[in-house]
């Protein structure tokens, strides 16, 4: 006679599901940054503006406005205004101090994503030492152009362009003009998440400010296609784990808010 075989229990197949999907995710997020690799050099190739043409760009107020959408203190405004507004919406406390500590949640989730999206793309930099596919060194346009230097938008290189001029973990040597992940990208769609958290009906707004911040850098060919995609997926897992912060936090103080609840869960 065998003996019984015994059931997983809830702790077991809640800890197999969080493996299973933390497995599926991460082969998603490797099948998508190799898909843009592969077009990393025909996007620069079809993007970028040159010298003259991004002088040119760079002189428009809607280039400088989805630019500065991938800069942190934007964000940190956002977040004081929502600071400013929850705090004015929240009735007196008995001390004649305005609002309870969960006013400042909604704020520091806009800010506090844009802030760690942007911290973990820069640090991140540093590891994969890839180079900005055109940039300007003392005075000069420098181009890569499958190993060559010189002016002009590259003829020749794939997806391996950028990787092989300095090497993984040179970034720790000489951390300049380095471009995987996008720091723009992954500040812009940090925050942009952030608040379509708190405000999903203004997702069709705020995702397309983010990709066109990603788009400037684009055009001005300082970065490759996957860079601003990791910076993108990037600040999804900032906004995310803010998220998760900010809930956990708010859960002892009361009710979860809908914005801060695990859709998983």
């Amino acid at each position: 006679m065998t003996a019984m075989q015994t059931l997983p229990g809830p702790l077991e197949r809640r800890a197999r599901f969080t493996r299973e999907r933390f497995l599926r995710r991460a082969i998603a997020v490797a099948l998508v940054l190799v898909s843009a690799m592969v077009f990393d050099a025909l996007v620069l190739r079809s993007l970028w503006l040159g010298p003259d043409g991004l002088a040119r760009a760079e002189a428009l107020d809607v280039y400088r406005y989805f630019r500065v959408i991938g800069w942190w203190p934007t964000w940190l405004i956002v977040g004081l205004a929502l600071v400013l507004t929850d705090l004015a919406d929240r009735p007196k406390r008995p001390t004649g101090l305005t609002g309870p500590p969960d006013a400042y949640f909604r704020g520091v989730l806009v800010a506090g994503s844009a802030a760690l999206a942007g911290i973990s793309a820069d640090l991140l930099k540093l590891f994969s030492g890839r180079v900005r596919p055109a940039s300007r060194q003392d005075g000069q346009w420098v181009v890569l152009d499958g190993g060559a230097s010189g002016i002009g938008v590259p003829e020749a290189g794939g997806w391996w362009t950028g990787w092989l001029e300095r090497g993984f973990l040179r970034g720790f040597a000489d951390g300049s003009n380095l471009a995987f992940p996008s720091s723009h990208a992954a500040t812009a769609f940090g925050g942009a998440i952030a608040l379509a958290f708190l405000m999903p009906r203004l997702t069709p707004l705020l995702l397309p400010l983010a990709a066109g911040c990603a788009l400037t850098r684009l055009l001005a060919g300082a970065h490759w296609l996957s860079d601003v995609v990791a910076g993108a997926m990037l600040g999804y897992a900032a906004a995310l784990l803010i998220r998760r912060w900010v809930g956990g936090t708010r859960l002892a103080k009361g009710p979860l808010p809908s914005w801060a609840r695990d859709p998983q869960a």
